[in-house]
């Protein structure tokens, strides 16, 4: 399992907005898409940032957002974003998470993002393969008597 086979089965794609987005609207398209995370593009569709619900608790928690404030105030910018490599193996992807304290990292291939992986779509991976060879094993354990 490869952190492409995790982007394979998400449903409902990869979501962005500007950098120029409003907090407050980037907030409301992350409820409306159910979505901890957007990723930040510029105007070529070229990956400046990422900004998540900790990015907007951690402003909200300090007081300093006002109707103007934008994604680009408190996204991490491109150079500061962990990401994995689409043919990383989903542990490797689960423990670069770990080790970063982060819930969304960004699978590329090579240069090019190809999409966002959430820590629920890692466990729900690992937990599928587990249940199935759990399954495996059982029913070969069974065949066997």
């Amino acid at each position: 399992m490869t952190a492409n086979d995790l982007l394979k089965r998400q449903i409902g794609g990869l979501f962005s907005v500007s950098a120029n987005t409003s907090v407050h609207e980037c907030a409301a398209l992350m409820s409306e898409k159910h979505v901890g995370a957007l990723v930040v593009l510029d105007a070529k569709d070229n990956l400046i940032g990422i900004v998540s619900e900790r990015d907007i608790i951690r402003i909200l928690s300090k007081k300093q957002i006002s109707d103007s404030t934008t994604v680009k105030e408190i996204m991490v910018p491109s150079e500061k974003i962990i990401s994995s490599q689409k043919t990383d193996s989903i542990t490797d992807v689960m423990e670069k998470m770990n080790e970063n304290y982060i819930r969304h990292i960004v699978i590329k291939d090579g240069d090019k993002l190809l999409g966002l992986g959430s820590i629920r779509d890692v466990v729900r991976m690992v937990l599928d393969s587990t249940l199935l060879e759990n399954q495996q094993l059982k029913d070969y354990v069974y065949q066997a008597k």
